[in-house]
């Protein structure tokens, strides 16, 4: 079973969103969240991993991450690349051209890339942020127009999308207030408890309890930042009792609440 700090939620990019975000890209451990992330090289060379899959990424070639699918890079020396960070709702457009689809595929080579991608890239590089909020959005829908062109997507049913891990990660991240304990999700999607257990093991490598305990725990810890009283803080985070609330906490920053 991996260690939950293996492959980290970003919580900070679902309690302070951004719409967009472009930064040159560097080293970073495994994480997930909800936005789509894509991943350009504009020199040199660096390695993506996406869901256990890792690819080499040469100049001119890019990767892209779905909605909770975990994601790691390594640059190679004097390696220059970039990532966009984008939520689909701030692109409705894209939304709407792969419309109960999924990706098949995350990683892409060719050499059109580097000749469609690579000069709106470039522009994002010279005019992020000073060109604009309309402008840098522009050219990010283009990048994302031309992903949904050219990349693999499969069809899938409703059915078949609500079995994604991503739909019950976004579930999970909705609703950390109520009940997200197993018998809850387990009926919600339609399992027994039991195999509703595997398969999120499976496809996590988390269990349950510890991964809901923890985004709990990165949630109260925003709150405890602002001010707001323990004992509230962790009612108001879905803990069911402060016992349970205090557990968590350490185990996640190794320090009690109070002392945060």
């Amino acid at each position: 079973m991996k260690k939950l700090y293996e492959a980290t939620y970003e919580f900070f990019r679902e309690v302070h969103p951004a719409p967009l975000w472009f930064a040159r890209a560097e080293d970073c451990a495994p994480h997930f969240h909800h936005q789509m992330e894509i991943l350009y090289v504009a020199g040199g060379a660096a390695a993506a991993r996406i869901n256990g899959e890792e690819r080499g990424l040469a100049e001119g070639s890019l990767c892209v991450s779905d909605s909770y699918d975990i994601h790691s890079y390594r640059m190679g020396p004097d390696c220059e690349a970039y990532v966009v960070i984008a939520p689909k709702e701030y692109f409705p457009e894209y939304d709407t051209l792969v419309k109960n689809k999924l990706l098949d595929g995350r990683f892409y080579a060719g050499a059109d890339a580097a000749r469609t991608v690579g000069p709106l890239i470039a522009l994002m590089r010279e005019f992020w942020p000073q060109g604009g909020e309309l402008y840098c959005k522009g050219l990010a829908a283009a990048v994302l127009g031309w992903v949904a062109e050219t990349l693999p997507y499969k069809k899938t049913s409703e059915n078949e999308k609500i079995r994604n891990v991503r739909d019950i990660l976004s579930y999970i991240h909705g609703h950390l207030d109520g009940d997200v304990g197993l018998k809850s999700l387990a009926k919600r999607f339609g399992y027994t408890p039991t195999h509703f257990s595997h398969l999120f093991n499976d496809a996590t490598g988390f269990h349950l309890r510890e991964f809901v305990n923890t985004l709990r725990a990165q949630r109260a810890a925003a709150r405890l930042k602002a001010g707001n009283p323990v004992l509230s803080v962790a009612l108001d985070c879905g803990f069911e009792n402060i016992r349970t609330f205090y557990r968590a906490f350490t185990k996640v920053y190794g320090v009690a609440p109070g002392k945060y």
